[in-house]
């Protein structure tokens, strides 16, 4: 569930993290109402994770890392395992990214150890 603000920025409070825990967010300067490409200087690799139970993170970055041209990359992972992510899923509009966190959290709240 994303709770609606008048803000037009990506706030980590907008999001409802399940079991999830704030680690990093440095989503909040971009600004849904611009156009990605005009904000490239905050368009990095780390842009925020979340923690959960069982050794669960959800990253998002945006690669390439301040290019116009790149996208954002939501990643669930466990133990570290970036080889074999539980989810992985490209987004090219701030919407898009919105849904992708989303199927995230849904994957990564509902995960088992394994």
């Amino acid at each position: 569930m994303i709770h609606q603000t008048d803000d037009s920025s990506m706030i980590s409070g907008n999001f409802d993290w399940k079991t999830g825990t704030v680690a990093f967010w440095d989503l909040d300067p971009i600004d849904e109402s611009r156009p990605l490409a005009d904000q490239t200087e905050d368009l990095k690799e780390d842009l925020a994770q979340i923690e959960y139970p069982a050794g669960i993170v959800l990253d998002v970055g945006w690669y390439p890392e301040f290019a116009a041209t790149g996208n954002f990359v939501v990643c669930v992972v466990q133990q570290g395992d970036w080889e074999r992510p539980l989810f992985r899923q490209d987004a090219f509009t701030t919407e898009e990214l919105k849904a992708s966190i989303l199927e995230g959290v849904r994957i990564a709240a509902g995960q088992r150890p394994r």
